[in-house]
């Protein structure tokens, strides 16, 4: 079988998009499912490396002017996926018929129904409101029940309890893969002024 992700990075949009398809594309590999292949654009070095790593084909679509929905339809084609998934707000229709192009099922990733699913076979959408949600026909996966976890997060949570002294343990500030509004060190000094203990963590 075959996967085909689409999903994009970068300082401005952060890394969520693609970070959660890696928990999908994990998933695949682990269970053997078959090919794997990543279709990005401005995609960073260590995120490509993360689905590398997966045995996952990457393929650059070049620069936001060079991207078409047309380029994208011609991979659709050439690669005859048996799945498509798509996360991204700013992808939009032409996106969405170039992922179908091919005859496979379209599976969305979606927050706060930001998305036009009703050429989705199937939503996802992990959030703790996603039951309020209306995708009329569409399929859904909603609720935390349904979070993308990476594998590396999924062993720590099966790992055995810590017992955490949360009188001395510190704070972790983090904003994902990149804070393009340069939140991380206001937030810092807020929380050190008050002396509290703290552990930012920035992406790559």
């Amino acid at each position: 079988m075959r996967l085909l992700v689409r999903a994009d990075a970068s300082h401005a949009m952060g890394a969520g998009h693609v970070l959660r398809c890696l928990a999908i594309a994990q998933a695949w590999a682990d269970a053997g499912l078959g090919e794997l292949t990543l279709a990005s654009r401005e995609l960073p070095p260590s995120l490509r490396a993360r689905y590398e790593a997966e045995g996952a084909r990457v393929v650059d679509l070049g620069s936001p002017d060079g991207c078409t929905a047309r380029s994208f339809e011609e991979l659709v084609r050439s690669i005859a996926p048996h799945v498509v998934v798509m996360d991204g707000y700013h992808l939009g229709p032409e996106d969405r018929r170039a992922a179908r192009s091919s005859g496979a099922p379209l599976a969305l990733i979606d927050d706060n129904r930001e998305v036009d699913v009703s050429e989705a076979a199937l939503v996802i959408n992990p959030g703790p409101r996603a039951h309020a949600l209306d995708y009329g026909a569409t399929p859904a996966l909603r609720g935390l029940e349904h979070a993308l976890l990476r594998r590396e997060l999924r062993r720590a949570a099966a790992g055995p309890p810590r017992d955490l002294a949360l009188d001395r343990a510190p704070v972790l500030v983090t904003l994902g893969g990149s804070d393009p509004r340069g939140l991380t060190e206001p937030i810092v000094a807020r929380l050190r002024a008050r002396g509290v203990p703290v552990v930012a963590l920035v992406g790559a």
